[in-house]
């Protein structure tokens, strides 16, 4: 459902429905940001959460509560900061001196850092690996600019330390030097592309040790479900009376190609969103 693209980005309050998002509010609390991520657009054509399943979906007679076949597979335990401040296309205005782009850039380098502690916190044995394939698995990007992918991974280690020089270097020349060496690497126009893009989600882990990118309104404690003929896995909220908020789309690694179908011990069932 592409008109679920929209819900992510809202507060609960400000929807009509958990499930159904209004169109006036998204577009009135844009606030700089994106409409709709690179994920609900051409990612909805690239994964196949949901594998061969059907869709099966139920108003109930008030029109109030949909009922959708899915499997929950997993549960959010670890969540990074929300962060979409600092994609805000309006921050251009205010990195007109060398004061003001150090903080930028020092609280870019904090959300990385926080990223990859939580990363470090999975039974991954590669952890700054994992990060870095939760960070890059766009499979557009992957499929298209493959060779250009391979040197962001290459230089990634290099552009972290050039990252963290600019954020908290004190000598003018010195962090003049981190920039211009930062931004001569070939990696540095598509990393920063994916970093910005990515500010608009909050990385996380699960209680099965899956990492990946979550609604900016996700909690810990919202259950991961694959619903039936769905592209993308979505963060659910336990409500009342065993029924559920819808919070929003995610990229989950692990989850993204049809093996929730495949999951011992998970099963389909009807899911009550309110």
């Amino acid at each position: 459902m592409l008109l679920w693209s929209l819900v992510y980005l809202a507060p609960l309050k400000r929807r009509v429905r958990s499930w159904l998002p209004n169109i006036e509010s998204v577009l009135a609390d844009r606030d700089g940001s994106i409409l709709a991520s690179q994920f609900t657009v051409q990612q909805y054509k690239d994964h196949n959460a949901s594998g061969d399943t059907v869709l099966e979906t139920q108003l109930d007679n008030g029109g109030n509560m949909l009922m959708i076949r899915g499997r929950i597979v997993d549960r959010l335990k670890v969540l990074g900061s929300e962060s979409r401040s600092l994609g805000d296309a309006r921050i251009v205005q205010t990195l007109m001196n060398r004061k003001n782009l150090q903080r930028m850039l020092r609280q870019r380098y904090q959300w990385l850092e926080e990223c990859l502690a939580i990363a470090k916190t999975t039974s991954i044995a590669k952890n700054e690996e994992a990060f870095q394939n939760a960070l890059l698995g766009d499979f557009l990007v992957n499929k298209e600019v493959y060779q250009s992918l391979e040197v962001v991974r290459s230089e990634f280690s290099t552009q972290i330390r050039l990252y963290k020089a600019m954020a908290y270097e004190n000598d003018h020349g010195r962090w003049l030097t981190a920039v211009m060496a930062s931004m001569s690497l070939k990696s540095s126009h598509l990393l920063e592309s994916m970093i910005v893009e990515k500010l608009h989600r909050r990385f996380g882990r699960t209680k099965n040790g899956r990492i990946g990118w979550l609604p900016p309104i996700a909690m810990e404690g919202d259950f991961i479900c694959v619903f039936d003929s769905m592209e993308l896995p979505y963060a659910i909220r336990p409500a009342v009376d065993g029924r559920y908020l819808l919070v929003g789309e995610c990229i989950i690694q692990g989850l993204m190609m049809g093996e929730a179908v495949e999951l011992s011990g998970v099963v389909s069932e009807t899911i009550v969103l309110e």
